[in-house]
């Protein structure tokens, strides 16, 4: 089973501009769409998190989720992920990033970077030998 906290300050605001001070929010739950992201991901590389045989528990709390346009979209991601269920706890903390081209103030733009920075930080998560290890109990 996947547990996605949000444990940033405020978990409305997912970016700003940096030529100003002006913060972007959203009324969406992003721990809602990176618990969806990340277990799709997870479930696609062979996971099987949402068997109740499979007896470990994925907790992924996370730190940053931003997205700042300057002359270009910079999405950053980071979260720890954390095991539970196994021999004993294992925790790590990953981090991705993304970069697109353009200054539009486009909130598909800014939703690809975020998307794409969560996705490269899942990717180091399920790439990562210590997972599999700690995840097969090994």
């Amino acid at each position: 089973m996947l547990k996605l906290v949000d444990a940033r300050p405020d978990p409305t605001i997912v970016g700003g501009y940096d030529d100003n001070d002006a913060r972007i929010r959203t009324r969406n739950s992003v721990a809602e769409y990176c618990t969806l992201k990340m277990g799709a991901m997870l479930t696609a590389a062979g996971a099987r998190l949402n068997e109740p045989s499979a007896g470990v528990v994925l907790e992924a709390e996370l730190i940053d989720y931003t997205v700042v346009e300057g002359g270009a979209f910079s999405g950053s991601v980071q979260f720890r992920a954390t095991l539970r269920g196994g021999a004993a706890p294992w925790s790590k903390v990953y981090s991705g990033k993304s970069v697109r081209w353009g200054r539009t103030h486009n909130p598909d733009n800014m939703n690809e970077a975020l998307s794409n920075a969560l996705a490269d930080a899942t990717e180091k998560l399920v790439s990562d030998v210590e997972f599999a290890r700690a995840l097969s109990g090994g």
